[in-house]
């Protein structure tokens, strides 16, 4: 698991102007609470107008006021989410001793997939939550947990009612706190989606985007998801959306295969996304993000061949496919429909799209995929089309008839985000999906 340290951001009461007559305050001041050690200007940025200013000391550091311009909001999530990742070791007898993990790095604690073989393992850690680091003497022969780099918890006895807390139990209850919040929150929703929302919601830090942006080889992006994977979650956006940060959420059955007479591929859904194409033409070159997330559980069939064949371990598999450039929707379907053949070569239509993330071999393994569309606006118009289709599964191959012709649940989340804040796309693509609701068509 990835190590995150959170710093506490409280709003502060300003003084601000009441009369209607005066100019709205184009800042604000909001209290930043810092650990011990660090620099009460450590947060100024002076080329933003973000300076800090009058300072208390605390029992764990000092908390400063940061006065912030609207403008430069955006640019204080990005510092805070840096600074917080600049840790340092406090404990007592300890104040020479450094972080082992770097910055942003991966956790000690942490356990990776990037030995598994792509193509047959899914990606895994999916998520990534805080897990706590570890000290390195000066000398660099010894290594320790010390509680200064852990979580706390409560203890088990009345005299240490707090106690230090890491590695993947820490990780793990804070993960399992977002799910529960999730389903209390929307009770109606299935296991796939309180998963598929968690994944969805989740962004990769600073260092980590740097890092994916750093390596334009979608194959060689694989083993940084293999180690960070999706991201850190965050509950507000999995259970909201922002005015320009739009997610559209589908639960659905599909039956997947046939068996009557010969076994075949059965139903492929097809989604026609409420995105107008009035708003892709306004935003034009405006730098978007189209995020697809698909989730799904597999009837797992474990032994010697599913080492050997992700098809032979899952009782079937979903995949997620968007219309291409310049792609009608015939040649979409054309394309879609081969590519579920016997031979996926015979599959023709419009070249693959280069602007994924990860791209289309990334999601060959798993029961849960997630992918980045990035690019220009404008990109995206004539592109609404999205299907959700099977792949082979043991479910096909060796089931019986009940077996084989049973339906099974998925969860698709798709959102639209701008990277410029100021922007609504919100209003008119919910409009949009008011007065054209999404149809789910089957093809036999």
């Amino acid at each position: 698991m990835n190590r995150r340290f959170y710093t506490e951001v409280h709003p502060a009461t300003a003084a601000r102007p009441t009369d209607e007559r005066l100019e709205a305050p184009s800042s604000s001041i909001i209290e930043v609470d810092l650990r011990k050690g660090t620099a009460a200007d450590a947060l100024d940025l002076k080329s933003e107008g973000i300076r800090s200013g009058a300072s208390k000391e605390t029992n764990t550091g000092k908390t400063i006021a940061l006065y912030v311009p609207d403008h430069a909001r955006p640019v204080l999530e990005k510092i805070i989410e840096d600074y917080t990742d600049l840790i340092s070791v406090s404990d007592d007898g300890y104040e020479d001793w450094n972080p082992l993990a770097a910055a942003g790095d991966l956790s000690p604690h942490s356990r990776t997939s990037v030995e598994w073989e792509q193509g047959i393992a899914p990606f895994k850690p999916e998520l990534v939550m805080e897990a706590g680091n570890r000290a390195v003497n000066p000398g660099l022969t010894e290594i320790l947990t010390v509680g200064s780099l852990s979580l706390l918890t409560t203890g088990h006895e009345a005299g240490t009612p707090l106690v230090p807390f890491e590695a993947t139990s820490a990780a793990t209850a804070q993960a399992a706190r977002i799910a529960a919040r999730l389903m209390a929150k929307y009770p109606e929703f299935w296991p796939e989606t309180i998963r598929a929302l968690m994944v969805h919601s989740a962004e990769w830090t600073g260092s980590i985007l740097t890092a994916i942006d750093a390596t334009p080889g979608k194959r060689e992006r694989y083993a940084l998801i293999r180690r960070f994977g999706y991201g850190v979650p965050d509950f507000d956006r999995a259970s909201a959306s922002a005015t320009n940060h739009l997610a559209m959420m589908a639960q659905a059955e599909i039956q997947p295969f046939q068996l009557d007479g010969s076994r075949k591929f059965n139903e492929c859904h097809y989604y026609n996304l409420p995105i107008p194409g009035s708003l892709l033409e306004e935003l034009e070159n405006e730098p978007v993000e189209l995020k697809v997330t698909l989730s799904y559980f597999v009837d797992p069939n474990p032994g010697l061949s599913a080492n050997v064949d992700s098809q032979r371990y899952q009782s079937h598999g979903l995949r997620f496919d968007l219309q291409r450039p310049r792609e009608t929707l015939s040649q979409f379907k054309k394309r879609v429909n081969a590519s579920e053949s016997e031979n996926p070569r015979r599959a023709t239509g419009a070249p693959a799209d280069g602007r994924w993330v990860l791209g289309a071999d990334s999601i060959s393994a798993g029961s849960l995929h997630c992918d980045v569309w990035r690019g220009p606006a404008i990109e995206l118009l004539g592109r609404n089309m999205l299907c959700v289709k099977p792949v082979n599964g043991w479910w096909r191959n060796r089931a019986s008839a009940d077996v084989c012709n049973q339906q099974t649940r998925y969860s698709l989340i798709v959102s639209l985000k701008t990277k410029n804040v100021e922007l609504d796309i919100h209003t008119p693509i919910s409009s949009a999906a008011v007065k054209v609701p999404v149809e789910v068509e089957t093809e036999i």
